[in-house]
């Protein structure tokens, strides 16, 4: 999946769409407050929306 999120994010006019009117930000990523699975399992930002929600990839992208 990162491969897609990388794919993206080096063409401004597809991350540019995304952001409007998608409302996914690649710029965004970073969460305000520490947040974790049950299961312990890493997330790791990657996107965030107007909202202030994040885009987390979790454990192994899965």
């Amino acid at each position: 999946m990162h491969s897609l999120i990388t794919a993206v994010a080096a063409h401004d006019e597809d991350a540019r769409f995304l952001a409007w009117p998608g409302d996914f930000d690649l710029g965004q990523g970073g969460h305000v407050e520490n947040v974790h699975l049950m299961s312990g399992a890493a997330l790791e930002g990657f996107a965030g929306d107007g909202a202030g929600g994040t885009y987390f990839f979790c454990d192994d992208g899965g």
